[in-house]
């Protein structure tokens, strides 16, 4: 059967949706989010994509992009995708495919339907009751637009520990380079939780994908953009998203009760066996009231096997 190709308009807006294998979940801790962001962010500059909006979601991720060609925007998508594939494996010793073979788009032409999108896309943590206000979320960027530390303290006095990690990241940043798993680690073993936040803030600002000026020529200003997006949800009737009735919060219940029963990160537990993730399920269903579906996203299972 042939392929059907992709509807692609050259320098207008595309919205693509991209999920895990089964619809899984993408991202399990604070270091999955950020490296996804700085190899996010090495391909958008190595495809000279412009990028209008991105919001990392537990199992999805929504994008807003602007493109030459319909190739080079799938170059784009398969890069940053397979890069963060490859680390993510590496990190817990999990194997194979991580995201879905193809990922959903569809084109947004003409100032309209990019802006319903827009709002769509920074809305998604409120549908998923993440957040109240979109900007309360940080993994959608719009908090960002307004200032390069909107979830932590401003950096007057640094420590030591806390200079030499800032300067380290801008090196990576000003090399090209996209942050992994051991250079995070090692950068943030030694600081406190306050310098933790500040240091998360000054990546995601410096590591920012998104080109405001871009987005901006769709509304009056950033506090009008904002206003619309907290006025109205959006739609997006092109691309299929799987609906869940249940808030992503599941997801961090999940994860404590990991570390607090079982001494492990959550996900630890995908490079065990079936049997192993299964006995888990059992273990996690005793405390919290969960259905099947949000385990078996969250262990990487197929409802089959519970």
């Amino acid at each position: 059967m042939k392929k059907r190709r992709r509807k692609f308009f050259p320098d207008e807006a595309v919205h693509v949706y991209q999920r895990a294998v089964h619809g899984h979940n993408l991202f399990y801790s604070l270091e999955d989010r950020l490296v996804f962001v700085t190899v996010f962010y090495h391909f958008s500059r190595k495809w000279n994509i412009k990028v209008l909006g991105l919001c990392m979601m537990v199992d999805h991720v929504h994008g807003l992009f602007i493109s030459d060609s319909r190739k080079t925007m799938s170059s784009f998508v398969n890069s940053y995708s397979s890069m963060y594939a490859k680390l993510f494996n590496a990190s817990c010793g999990r194997k194979g495919q991580l995201f879905a073979k193809s990922f959903g788009s569809a084109p947004k032409v003409g100032a309209k339907k990019t802006r319903t999108t827009i709002t769509y896309l920074f809305n998604n943590p409120v549908e998923k009751h993440m957040c109240f206000r979109a900007e309360d979320y940080r993994w959608n960027f719009l908090a960002y637009g307004r200032s390069s530390h909107p979830f932590s303290e401003p950096v007057h006095k640094k420590s030591k520990n806390l200079a030499y990690a800032m300067k380290e990241v801008q090196s990576f940043h000003e090399r090209d380079m996209y942050l992994t798993y051991n250079v995070l680690r090692r950068l943030m073993k030694k600081l406190t939780a306050r310098e933790v936040e500040q240091l998360t803030d000054y990546i995601m600002s410096l590591y920012n994908p998104v080109d405001y000026d871009v987005l901006l020529e769709y509304f009056e200003s950033y506090e009008s953009m904002v206003i619309a997006v907290n006025s109205n949800t959006g739609s997006e009737y092109d691309i299929h998203e799987e609906f869940n009735p249940y808030s992503d919060n599941i997801y961090e219940q999940m994860s404590s009760l990991v570390k607090q029963k079982m001494n492990l990160e959550a996900k630890d537990l995908l490079a065990r066996t079936v049997e192993e993730k299964i006995e888990a399920a059992k273990l996690l269903k005793m405390p919290i009231t969960v259905t099947n579906r949000p385990l078996c996203k969250f262990l990487h299972l197929i409802c089959a096997d519970l």
